[in-house]
């Protein structure tokens, strides 16, 4: 019996591997997203615990448990907080659609008279009473189906919650895990790389918080310019948001609206309450419009080293092919892809796939001045006599 495998048979077993592996990948791809959206949480939340460990001198698992409860408790103490808010700003929101509904009603039903003709609005447009009474009606159906959702998504929510804490634990050995598969000649290459494709991943979370930042700082200005009470936390959170991309800043912005619907401007306080609502609307998607086409490709594009016009076409693609969390991955994603692309094109066509290491050039040691060194008398030159 042979020790060794002849190649036709490798080949063969490898086929097979490949196909098992695709079809059970098939089979179980409904996990993958939030095994993603879990890696995530942890590469984020990763950084905090290094800091706990190096500066803080704290143990490994002590940093792990400090960073991750901490976060997990401001996690659910967020929508523990709003979610009564918000369920009572819908309730009166639901009573003043119904108003409005019966305002425009009668509005619409009164003729406008030009030059003699009159024109019956209620006949030219469609009956917008109805219509608001059948989404007030509708939403609670809508609410009731997202509930509903939410309770079958609950066992994804605890396998994300769970996956996060080990990954935070042992990420160190799964990383070294995944470097003892590679054959050991091409070890050196894989950590490279792995180098390579952390340090693009570090950039783009830089990138990221530096956004949050910013956009908090522009959405405080402009809820403090227009007035709207409780400005600078909803620009807080409008940043903070954004970490979830469109789905958080929109969430954010409907909330001002909904504040300033029924609480009104604190510096225009005769202005209309629906107009106000309107105003910041209005400003929220030209804000909005700001950071998607100008402010977003331009940071991240900066810190993966991408230009911004294909971080843009990226992320419009990505948010409608596969949602939040493509606009999540695709711009480390395709910094990646194109750094391990450069490294099989340097391969196939057996050129070097690294640029050489610059060398470190130090300057020179001086010599230390040496104490007490005792005066060198130069002998006096007898005079010349003429």
């Amino acid at each position: 019996m042979k020790r060794t495998w002849s190649t036709p048979a490798r080949y063969l077993a490898l086929v097979f591997v490949i196909a098992f592996i695709l079809v059970i990948g098939w089979y179980v791809r409904a996990m993958f997203q939030p095994l993603i959206v879990a890696g995530l949480i942890a590469y984020i939340l990763n950084p905090a615990v290094n800091w706990f460990r190096n500066r803080a001198h704290f143990s490994k698992g002590l940093a792990v448990n400090l960073v991750y409860f901490l976060s997990l408790g401001i996690i659910l103490a967020i929508p523990a907080t709003l979610v009564p808010i918000l369920l009572s700003q819908f309730q009166d929101l639901t009573v003043e659609l119904t108003d409005l509904s019966t305002r425009l009603q009668s509005m619409l039903s009164q003729p406008i008279v030009l030059a003699g003709y009159s024109l019956h609005l209620e006949t030219l447009l469609p009956r917008i009473g109805q219509v608001i009474n059948n989404l007030v009606t509708i939403v609670p159906e809508n609410a009731l189906k997202v509930l509903e959702s939410t309770s079958r998504n609950a066992a994804w929510a605890l396998v994300i919650i769970v996956v996060v804490y080990y990954l935070l634990n042992d990420w160190d050995r799964i990383r070294e895990w995944f470097m003892r598969q590679v054959p050991e000649p091409y070890r050196k290459d894989a950590r490279r790389l792995f180098l390579q494709i952390k340090k693009v991943w570090a950039g783009y979370l830089r990138g990221q918080i530096a956004l949050m930042a910013f956009l908090a700082l522009i959405y405080t200005a402009a809820w403090l310019i227009i007035g709207l009470p409780g400005a600078v936390i909803i620009g807080l959170l409008t940043g903070l948001f954004n970490i979830v991309p469109e789905l958080g800043p929109f969430m954010a912005g409907m909330l001002a609206v909904v504040i300033g619907l029924f609480e009104g401007s604190n510096y225009f306080p005769a202005m209309n309450h629906l107009w106000y609502a309107v105003l910041i609307l209005g400003v929220y998607l030209a804000l909005n419009y700001f950071k998607t086409v100008y402010l977003q490709p331009r940071i991240l594009g900066r810190n993966v080293e991408l230009h911004e016009g294909l971080v843009f076409v990226a992320i419009i693609v990505a948010l409608m092919v596969s949602g939040i969390l493509g606009v999540l991955i695709i711009v480390p994603g395709i910094a990646s892809i194109i750094i391990i692309g450069r490294y099989l094109r340097a391969r196939i066509l057996g050129q070097p796939p690294f640029q050489p290491r610059r060398p470190i050039i130090r300057p020179p040691k001086e010599t230390p001045m040496k104490k007490n060194l005792r005066p060198v008398k130069v002998p006096r030159l007898p005079k010349r006599k003429d």
